[in-house]
């Protein structure tokens, strides 16, 4: 009896534990061991010294109470993260087993748990944008894109003020459609998309994946990226599009933020009296999303006749090919450096050709153009 009422204090223990793992990206097999050692292993091992009588009738207090106290220490070794680690390991019950719940219920309810004294709940919504946003209401009632006489479209939105909800349509891995409601971030340099989300398109992270700060009101904090190979917005097509992995950036009404590295391919109109936004496409470089999937490497050498050459290698660590490359020398001057065709997880190499006598005990190499 004792050991049934414990139950649902050790489940909230353990879900908190796999759903830090998750977002921590941890291997499978030590989040595993996590689940069953952290809210089982010091009860169960204080209770070893104690005589065979009496563990029958004190097993399940002592589960119960080191269980209350993972939740409620959670908030202080972690802070800010509770709920979305709730969150994140009751999506992962849902996807793996089918339960009930919701993740975003799992969050609601975590939220109000106590917390250990002089911790105040820090707030979850980020700072990436320059302006506050606000929890909107989902976008399922907006209705489609339609065309525009200057031959881009109009685009109608959800929301009020700087919380504006946008349509963002993706296909998961088997080429079906998905729509995703993002909020329309001027001051987000990336899209953003949560983990539950991306389960949902069958869009892995891998472990070696490029990551960026972001700068949210609970401090700086790293995320992995990934690369889509298409969007749609408004039924326009966008291209390789880099999205960071950011479940703090999404509520119960939308799952991220549509960043520039989307809004950028578009002169983008806002007719706040008629709740739409008139896209019209234009052509980009595409450095700006390249440049997180390209490493650079070079090196100079002095030849006995006074030439130099610099050697440019590109690693490109996405998952598709970057089609022409301008690398930047600069050494006093600027010259180009121009790679093409550089197969996914491939690598790139040109050398560059300096005049004779050029200084480059101080050079440096940046990328320029580039197109996918």
């Amino acid at each position: 009896m004792l050991l049934g009422l414990a139950a649902p204090a050790v489940g909230l223990a353990a879900v908190l534990v796999l759903g830090l793992g998750v977002l921590r990206d941890l291997p499978g097999v030590w989040v595993a061991a996590g689940v069953l050692a952290l809210p089982l292993g010091p009860p169960l091992g204080a209770l070893w010294a104690l005589p065979r009588a009496a563990r029958a009738w004190a097993v399940g207090p002592a589960l119960a109470l080191w269980s209350v106290c993972l939740v409620i220490g959670f908030s202080g070794v972690f802070p800010g993260e509770r709920a979305a680690a709730a969150g994140a390991g009751v999506q992962v019950l849902i996807d793996g087993f089918g339960w009930p719940g919701t993740a975003a219920g799992a969050r609601a309810f975590v939220s109000r748990l106590p917390e250990l004294p002089g911790k105040a709940p820090l707030p979850s919504a980020p700072a990436v944008a320059s302006l506050p946003v606000a929890a909107p209401a989902p976008v399922a009632a907006v209705a489609p894109a339609a065309p525009a006489p200057d031959g881009g479209v109009v685009l109608p939105y959800e929301g009020e003020g700087v919380s504006l909800i946008v349509p963002l349509e993706l296909e998961d891995r088997s080429g079906v459609p998905v729509e995703v409601p993002l909020v329309f971030d001027t001051g987000a340099t990336l899209t953003t998309l949560d983990r539950a989300t991306l389960r949902r398109l069958g869009v892995s992270v891998p472990r070696d994946a490029p990551e960026i700060t972001f700068f949210t009101a609970n401090g700086e904090r790293r995320a992995p990226l990934v690369l889509l190979e298409r969007a749609w917005f408004g039924g326009l097509l966008v291209e390789g599009v880099t999205v960071g992995v950011c479940d703090k950036c999404a509520t119960e009404g939308h799952a991220g933020l549509l960043g520039l590295n989307v809004s950028r391919r578009f002169l983008v109109t806002v007719d706040q009296s008629r709740k739409e936004l008139h896209l019209q496409p234009r052509v980009v470089d595409a450095s700006d999303e390249v440049r997180w999937w390209a490493e650079l490497e070079s090196t100079a050498t002095r030849h006995p006749d006074g030439r130099v050459e610099v050697e440019v290698l590109l690693h490109n660590r996405a998952g598709r090919a970057i089609q022409a490359v301008r690398v930047d020398v600069r050494c006093g001057e600027a010259w180009a450096a121009e790679l093409a065709d550089i197969a996914p997880h491939s690598t790139g190499r040109t050398e560059v050709a300096l005049p004779p006598g050029t200084d480059c005990d101080g050079y440096s190499v940046s990328l320029g153009a580039a197109a996918w």
